[in-house]
């Protein structure tokens, strides 16, 4: 069950949030009070490739890179497949 936490809606007005989450304030807002609040540190992994996720992710600020390794090749390397921002989710 998630924790309570104290959120502060981004700021903006109603239209700018619609287009910023596509939901409107309240949506926003409702959608928020059922989350869990997690703050990740830069270069830090939310889920590694392969692994069973359990959870759905929001950008409410900053910006998450979805990687995947490639072994194809003579020498593995990552393969960036999205630069996801505010507003985004995954998971």
């Amino acid at each position: 069950m998630p924790h309570a936490i104290a959120f502060e809606p981004p700021a903006g007005s109603p239209s700018e949030l619609r287009a910023r989450f596509g939901l409107p304030r309240d949506a926003f807002l409702a959608l928020t009070e059922r989350m869990a609040l997690r703050v990740a540190s830069k270069d830090e992994v939310l889920i590694a490739e392969g692994e069973v996720g359990t959870s759905m992710f929001v950008i409410i600020q900053g910006h998450v890179k979805i990687t995947r390794n490639d072994t194809s090749g003579v020498a593995p390397r990552t393969v960036e497949l999205a630069d996801l921002s505010d507003g985004a989710f995954f998971g």
